[in-house]
C-alpha cells in the first residue's frame, strides 16, 4: 500500500440540518449509516454524511473544552494519527462551544486538523450524550464503533484506532498507534494488540515471545487471550498439533472463544478432519462466541465460507462470506470470495458490484484489476448468445470424440497454425488444508496467463470451451495429472502444447509450478518455477510466465498461414482473432520453398521471403492486411508465417 500521508480534515460549525431515520433518541451502533447531514464550517466549506461514504476510514470526535481532561488528551492524541496511521483517515472534531473560542483553543493546542461548533441537537444525533465520544466510520459510511467517554478515553480511542488499522490489514500502523497507546497507559490488552500486529507482519517470534509472556498472567481473561494468540503462531508456524493443544487448552476454560475455536477448525482442517472443523469454525461464529477484535470472528466466517467452498456448498458459502464482510467490512479476503463465489453460480453482474467495491477499499489489492476482468468477461459471455451457441456445439463435438477416442481429422491445410495452438487445462491448489485466505487463485492465474499470452500473439484453446468440455466429461485434477488424459485432450482440441500447474499459497510464502508438453511425443516442451517470500500474485507471475512461453512457442511453433485473397490495397489471410492474430502484427510472406532431404527419410524446406505484410483489421476466422513491401508474384494461398520467427 502506499505510505502517502492522507489526513483529511474538516471543521465543524453551526447550522447543521439532519434528516432520516435516527431521531434525537437514536443510538448508533455498528453497522449503522450515518445519519443524513450538512455542515457548514467557519470557512466555507461544507461537509457530510457523502464525505465519509467516499472515505476508508473516518473518524467523529465530539467533545467540550471546559471540564473535561479526557476530551483534551483525546484531542492530543488525535494529533499523530496522520504519522501513525495513514491511509486517507478524515477526521472531523465537533466541539459544543461557539465558534470563536473552539478557534482560539485549537490554535492554542495546535492541532492539526480544524475544530468547529455544533448544536446540541447534533450530539444527541450522534449518540454524543457522554463527552468525549469518538465514532469510528467504515466503507461507504457505516459506523464501526462507538467510544464513549471516561477517565482513560485518550488510550481507548488510541487503542481502538490500532485495532481497526488490524482490521485494515494494515499491522504497521496498527502497531504505532498501539505504541502510542501504551505511553498513554499500561494495559494488558495494548500488549496483545502489539503482538497481533508482529504476527501479521510476518514476525512470528517476536509474536510468540510476547503471547507466551502473557499466557502467564494472572488475569485468566488476558492469558486466555494470549494463548489464543500462541496458538494461531504455532498454526502459522506449521506446528499444527502444538497449535490445536494449545487451542483446546483455551477451550476447557472458555469453549466461547472464538479465536480458539478458529484455531482449532483450521488445525483439524488440515488434518482431514473435515466434519469435526466445521464443528469448530461453526462455534467460532456464534451468536456466543467472544472475540476482541472483528477480524477474529471475521476471519472464522471466512475460513468457514472456504470450507462449505470445498464442499461445493456455494450458497452456503456466500453467506459466510457476507457475514465475514459484515464483521470486517475492510476484509479483502471476505470482499474477494464472496465476488467468486457469486461469478461461480452465475451472478458475474453482482460479483463485479462486490469487486469495484474491493478496489474502493483496497486501491493497491493486486488481485482486483484480475477479477473484475473476469466479472466482465463473464458478463460479457452471458450476452453474446451467437457465441454461446457456437462454444455449446463446439462442446457437444469435442465431448463426443473424447468418448469415442477420436482426434480431430487431420487439417486439409497442414502449413496453417490451429486455433488454439496451447492449451491451458489448468492449475493445481496444494494448498487444500489450508482454509484461511482467497478462493478462486487457480482461475485468476490460468484467465491472466491466457490473457497474457494472447497479448503476446500466441493462440490458447478457448477457456469457455475447455472448461465445459472439462465439466462435460467430469475430469478433476486427478484425471488432469493422467499423461495419456491430457495429451488425449490435446489431440482432439488440436493443440500442439498442454499446460498443467499447480501452486502453494500461504502466509510464509508461495510457490508456483507450470509444466508444458507436446501433445504428439509428450516431451516436456518447456518447465518452470517460481518462488515468492509473500502470498502469489498471479498477475505478476502471469506476466513474467508468458514472455518464456511465447518465446519457446514461437521457436517451436511460429505462426504461420496463407494468404486467401488479394485486391490491390487489400490482402485477406486465414488467421484471425482465433489465433490470437491482433492489428500491427507483421508477417513474412513465402515462396513455396525449394524441398531438401536430409538423408534420414526427413525433408526440410528452404524458403525464399517475397515480401512483407502487416495486419490493419482482424476478425473472428481472418484478417485483413496491407503490403509493406513486395518482390516477385503472389498469388492466393501463398504461404505466411509470422516475422519474428525468422
Amino acid at each position: 500500500m502506499n505510505r502517502t500521508k492522507h489526513l483529511l480534515t474538516a471543521l465543524v460549525s453551526l447550522g447543521l440540518l439532519f434528516s432520516g431515520a435516527h431521531g434525537a433518541e437514536a443510538r448508533l451502533k455498528k453497522g449503522d449509516p450515518l445519519p443524513q447531514f450538512v455542515i457548514r464550517t467557519t470557512q466555507g466549506d461544507v461537509v457530510s454524511e457523502k464525505n465519509f461514504q467516499q472515505s476508508n476510514l473516518g473518524v467523529i470526535y465530539f467533545f467540550k473544552m471546559n471540564k473535561c481532561k479526557s476530551c483534551l488528551t483525546g484531542l492530543e492524541s488525535l494529533k499523530g494519527i496522520g504519522d501513525a496511521a495513514d491511509k486517507g483517515i478524515q477526521i472531523v472534531a465537533v466541539g459544543k462551544e461557539d465558534d470563536a473560542s473552539l478557534n482560539k483553543f485549537a490554535q492554542g493546542l495546535g492541532l492539526t486538523f480544524q475544530v468547529g461548533s455544533a448544536e446540541k441537537q447534533v450530539f444527541k444525533s450522534f449518540s454524543a450524550s457522554l463527552l468525549p465520544t469518538t465514532l469510528l466510520v467504515g466503507p461507504d459510511g457505516q459506523v464501526l464503533k462507538v467510544i464513549h467517554g471516561g477517565g482513560k478515553h485518550a488510550a481507548k480511542l488510541m487503542t481502538e484506532l490500532a485495532s481497526t488499522q488490524l482490521d485494515r490489514q494494515d499491522p504497521a500502523g496498527a502497531q504505532a498507534l498501539f505504541a502510542k497507546a501504551a505511553k498513554l497507559e499500561a494495559n494488558p490488552a495494548v500488549e496483545i494488540g502489539l503482538a497481533y500486529s508482529d504476527l501479521k507482519s510476518g514476525n512470528l517470534e517476536r509474536a510468540q515471545a510476547t503471547f507466551k509472556k502473557l499466557s502467564a498472567s494472572p488475569d485468566t481473561q488476558v492469558a486466555m487471550q494470549a494463548k489464543e494468540g500462541l496458538a494461531e503462531v504455532l498454526f502459522q508456524k506449521g506446528e499444527t498439533k502444538a497449535a490445536l493443544s494449545t487451542a483446546e487448552s483455551v477451550l476447557a476454560e472458555d469453549p466461547n472463544r472464538s479465536m480458539a475455536n478458529l484455531v482449532k477448525g483450521k488445525s483439524l482442517h488440515s488434518q482431514g478432519k473435515s466434519a469435526d472443523a466445521k464443528k469448530a469454525l461453526t462455534k467460532a461464529v456464534s451468536g456466543g462466541a467472544q472475540a476482541e477484535f472483528s477480524w477474529q470472528k471475521s476471519d472464522a466466517h471466512l475460513a468457514l465460507g472456504n470450507l462449505e467452498m470445498k464442499n461445493a456448498k456455494s450458497q452456503i458459502a456466500l453467506k459466510s462470506f457476507k457475514q465475514a464482510a459484515a464483521e470486517n467490512p475492510f476484509s479483502a479476503d471476505a470482499l474477494s470470495n464472496q465476488g467468486v463465489a457469486l461469478k461461480n453460480m452465475g451472478n458475474p453482474e453482482e460479483a463485479l458490484k462486490v469487486f469495484k467495491k474491493l478496489k474502493k477499499v483496497h486501491t493497491s489489492d493486486v488481485l482486483v484489476h484480475a477479477l473484475m476482468r473476469q466479472a466482465q468477461s463473464a458478463i460479457a459471455q452471458k450476452q453474446d448468445l451467437e457465441r454461446q451457441k457456437y462454444i455449446d456445439g463446439m462442446v457437444t463435438d469435442l465431448v463426443a470424440r473424447f468418448k469415442e477416442i477420436k482426434k480431430l481429422p487431420p487439417p486439409k491445410d497442414t502449413w496453417t497454425s490451429p486455433a488454439g495452438a496451447l492449451s491451458i487445462l489448468g492449475f493445481q491448489n496444494n494448498a487444500q488444508g489450508n482454509l484461511s485466505g482467497r478462493i478462486g487463485m487457480e482461475g485468476i492465474l490460468k484467465d491472466e496467463l491466457t490473457r497474457e499470452l494472447g497479448d503476446l500473439n500466441v493462440s490458447v484453446v478457448d477457456r469457455e470451451i475447455l472448461d465445459k468440455v472439462l465439466a462435460e466429461l467430469k475430469l478433476g485434477s486427478s484425471d488432469l495429472a493422467n499423461p495419456k488424459t491430457r495429451t488425449k485432450l490435446g489431440k482432439i482440441t488440436a493443440a500442439h502444447v498442454m499446460a498443467t500447474g499447480s501452486f502453494y499459497n500461504q502466509a510464509k510464502g508461495s510457490t508456483a509450478t507450470m509444466r508444458l508438453v507436446e501433445t504428439e511425443t509428450t516431451d516436456i516442451f518447456l518447465a518452470l518455477s517460481k518462488n515468492f517470500e509473500k502470498s502469489l500474485d498471479p498477475s505478476q507471475l502471469a506476466a513474467e510466465w508468458a514472455e518464456k512461453i511465447a518465446a519457446k512457442v514461437r521457436e517451436q511453433h511460429p505462426l504461420q498461414g496463407r494468404i486467401v485473397s488479394i485486391k490491390p490495397k487489400q490482402i485477406i489471410i486465414n488467421l484471425g482473432k482465433r489465433h490470437a492474430v491482433t492489428k500491427g502484427l507483421v508477417f513474412n510472406v513465402l515462396s513455396e520453398g525449394e524441398a531438401i532431404d536430409l538423408g534420414d527419410g526427413e525433408v526440410v524446406y528452404d524458403y525464399d521471403q517475397l515480401g512483407q505484410i502487416e495486419v490493419t483489421k482482424v476478425r473472428d476466422k481472418i484478417a485483413y492486411a496491407q503490403v509493406v513491401t513486395k518482390s516477385g508474384e503472389w498469388a492466393k494461398q501463398q504461404k505466411i508465417i509470422i516475422a519474428s520467427a525468422q
